[in-house]
């Protein structure tokens, strides 16, 4: 807004109230007032002041509305780093509590995620989360494969997956744990079981390579309720069973930790 079109001055867009901003002053940057001589407008009338105010009211409001979504826009940046403070602030508090476990924490899936090797193998630098020794997971994986026998599946091969082999709980990133009791999640893999599983109306997922987590019901029909029963007082801990078409479908989708037959 130039205020005084006939003053050579006012086209100046960075000459302050007139270049003379020990008499004049302008508070709008739209009108200069004569500071010196009377406080009156010297180079704007009485509209060009109402003018000058109502672009300042609408500067202001600008502003306020670039800042709040500003605002908005730095919160919803910073959401998702607050989550994954959290997370590690959970990972930090598990690993000073569990001097022991705390390196393989801090290694999560990259030093827990898998066993592809020789199932007939037991490496004990990696055993699932939840078992002290490599002892226990060894009485843990003979339970297991006698009663898949006895249920007459002896041919179906087992793997951990889950928090208890990448050390965080997949839909909340809590690790394993830390402030409840997490679950073991176990795949059994064969194909006379993934059959009886079909026969009995359980539904197949992911382009019909598995099923999802057995229910109660289920694993009644297959007669595996009392192995899972057994298993999860064994570990002190709910045992959830997943079946998959093949080991190697199952280790190809999530880290797998093979149980030895």
């Amino acid at each position: 807004m130039v205020p005084d079109p006939s003053s050579l001055i006012a086209w100046n867009r960075f000459a302050y109230a007139a270049d003379n901003p020990l008499r004049f002053n302008d508070p709008t940057g739209h009108c200069v007032f004569d500071t010196g001589f009377g406080g009156g407008p010297s180079a704007c009338g009485s509209g060009a002041i109402g003018i000058g105010l109502a672009y300042a009211a609408q500067g202001i409001g600008s502003a306020t509305t670039i800042v709040a979504a500003t605002a908005n826009n730095l919160a919803a940046q910073a959401a998702p780093v607050l989550q994954q403070a959290d997370k590690l602030a959970g990972m930090d508090a598990w690993i000073q509590s569990n001097p022991n476990g705390g390196q393989q924490a801090q290694q999560g899936s990259s030093g827990n995620s898998g066993n592809t090797g020789d199932p007939g193998g037991l490496d004990p630098n990696k055993i699932p989360k939840g078992f002290e020794t490599a002892g226990q997971f060894q009485q843990f994986g003979n339970k297991l494969n006698q009663g898949l026998a006895k249920a007459g599946f002896e041919d179906t091969q087992a793997a951990f997956q889950g928090s208890s082999v990448t050390g965080i709980k997949y839909t909340t990133g809590k690790p394993f744990d830390v402030g409840r009791t997490s679950d073991f999640d176990i795949a059994l893999a064969g194909e006379k079981l993934l059959r009886t599983a079909q026969n009995i109306g359980v539904q197949l997922r992911s382009g019909g390579i598995r099923t999802g987590p057995l229910s109660g019901a289920q694993l009644r029909q297959l007669g595996l309720n009392e192995l899972a029963d057994e298993l999860s007082g064994m570990a002190g801990r709910p045992v959830n069973f997943m079946i998959y078409r093949s080991i190697e479908d199952a280790v190809n989708r999530a880290p797998s930790i093979l149980i030895p037959k």
